[in-house]
């Protein structure tokens, strides 16, 4: 992959001192350095994002089962709209 863009921030005097001293004592230039942590951290970024994948294909999983209990009537949920129906006029009438 080649290196075609430029990216800069200003890091106060310690924190170059230190990246410089981490650069030199691995044998790298600091920007070596910082693609290399940067590289790291969005792989381990990533990793939260397969977590929450994982969840998702759970929840989805789960999701046709969600609302579903035993029951003696097991058309209830499509037949909810008539039995409303049913039982107002029930009361209105009553």
């Amino acid at each position: 992959m080649g290196k075609n863009e430029i990216y800069s921030w200003r890091v106060s005097t310690e924190t170059k001192a230190a990246l410089e001293r981490a650069a030199r004592g691995q044998g790298k230039s600091i920007a070596q350095l910082l693609e290399q942590l940067v590289q790291n951290w969005l792989e381990q970024s990533n990793a939260g994002t397969e977590d929450d994948e994982a969840q998702r294909r759970l929840h989805q999983g789960a999701a046709g089962w969600l609302g579903k209990l035993r029951g003696r009537n097991p058309s209830r949920s499509k037949r909810a709209r008539e039995d409303l129906r049913a039982r107002l006029k029930q009361r209105r009438a009553g």
